[in-house]
């Protein structure tokens, strides 16, 4: 029957039939159901009228006589049959499905593309295939893959903006040169204004302006399911000529589209799919993931993403970002499949973009559990009662100078600190 319901035929069967079981029973459970879908949902005009009429209904008995007189009067009589239902409904909970995910299941599926005849290798190298142009120097070509991964609030998704933000004006992010492309970057996490203001404030740090060619598409607390996205998002590329898609972030088209994170054929599947929705454009993917709980720096840097292991194998680049020994930095490691590997390195965040500084060693990542020593309190203690210049301060405290500077940064803007000529003080209370 799974194969059956691929047919537009027997979608439509699945979407009367759908209508006609909210409508043949008045419990809460099928009414929360019919709220939780969107227009998007169904193909058949008339069974769109008549979710409709059903979810603006003040009662759920005048929804219910509303429907079911719309549905008689389009001639959809034949879908309301009882014993029909009855049947079509026990066949869907004896595998496990509650209605709603059956027919989400039923949908159609996003266009094959056919598959090439294999060549031989002496076919293959006579007439070798066009290389993709280059997105980020070294690092990815369109119609490429990328997973960016870290932990919970490193900053992924300003990460994620600050790129896009780069690779559609063909400016360099984090060392690296980009060609300018058209961005679709999908925001499933932030609320509209924060976006904005996100944006304006990484163009405001970079020297840019806000980019013609970067298309946020705002879809927090919209139902973007695979199989929305299948319908949605290859016209929209097609549109924009986006040479890169961002998916920011991942969970939310797993969830919606019920992956379970940690199954390797679950994900497998969805990642599948969106790449190959992407690649019909010939657009590359950059998805935004979280890291695993527990010790990232006692895993190699592409087992650090939560979830199966599929996610360490699927991206053509492997972008993590590990936090450092240093506060308010990370490490940041690239496993390239088309590309020379690159040496990891190590950024500093300075609100609201990540910077390279090359004065940290990449190795020294933080281990779960450690003590911050590196503290003001520790620069304030280091400098004494007396008079320090500033090189002198430094080597008392035991600090790397990058740390060091925020501290004493910090205790100047505290009122603790004062600079008298090269000299700095404790200031008086």
């Amino acid at each position: 029957m799974g194969e059956i319901l691929r047919s537009p035929d027997a979608q439509l069967a699945v979407e009367h039939r759908f209508i006609a079981a909210v409508v043949s029973d008045s419990t809460d459970e099928r009414r929360q159901e019919c709220l939780r879908l969107s227009p998007e949902a169904f193909t058949d005009y008339n069974c769109e009228q008549a979710w409709r009429k059903i979810i603006r209904a003040d009662s759920w008995e005048i929804a219910a006589d509303s429907a079911k007189s719309f549905l008689i009067g389009q001639t959809i009589g034949e879908s309301y049959i009882p014993d029909r239902e009855a049947i079509y409904l026990h066949w869907l909970r004896s595998r496990g499905f509650s209605f709603v995910d059956q027919w989400r299941l039923a949908l159609p599926s996003p266009a094959k593309k056919k598959w090439p005849d294999p060549l031989s290798a002496s076919e293959l190298c006579a007439a070798p295939p066009a290389t993709p142009d280059i997105l980020i120097d070294g690092v990815l070509y369109r119609g490429g893959t990328m997973l960016v991964s870290g932990p919970s609030k490193s900053h992924k998704t300003y990460t994620m903006i600050a790129a896009a933000c780069a690779i559609a004006d063909g400016r360099p992010w984090l060392g690296f040169n980009t060609i300018k492309t058209p961005v679709l970057y999908l925001n499933l996490e932030l609320q509209d204004f924060a976006m904005e203001k996100r944006i304006r404030q990484i163009c405001s740090a970079t020297g840019a302006k806000p980019s013609i060619d970067f298309h946020p598409w705002n879809l927090r607390g919209h139902d973007v399911t695979v199989a929305a996205l299948s319908r949605e998002l290859p016209p929209k590329i097609n549109h924009l000529g986006a040479g890169l898609v961002v998916i920011d972030p991942h969970y939310k088209v797993s969830s919606a589209s019920g992956g379970e994170e940690n199954s390797n054929d679950s994900q497998g599947a969805l990642l599948s799919t969106l790449e190959g929705l992407c690649g019909l454009n010939g657009a590359a993917l950059a998805v935004a993931h979280h890291f695993a709980k527990g010790d990232a720096s006692a895993k190699t840097a592409i087992d650090r993403a939560s979830g199966g292991g599929v996610f360490a194998r699927w991206g053509d680049v492997m972008l993590t970002f590990t936090p450092h020994e240093e506060d308010d930095a990370m490490t940041v490691e690239m496993a390239l499949r088309n590309f020379a590997p690159v040496a990891p390195f190590v950024t500093r965040w300075e609100h609201p973009v990540w910077v390279r500084d090359g004065a940290l060693d990449p190795a020294k990542l933080r281990k779960t559990g450690r003590t911050e020593t590196n503290t003001a309190d520790k620069a304030l203690n280091a400098l004494g009662d007396g008079m320090l210049t500033f090189g002198q301060w430094e080597k008392a405290s035991g600090m790397s100078q990058t740390t060091f500077r925020r501290k004493k940064d910090a205790l100047i803007t505290a009122g603790k600190v004062e600079q008298v000529g090269t000299f700095y003080r404790r200031k008086a209370a």
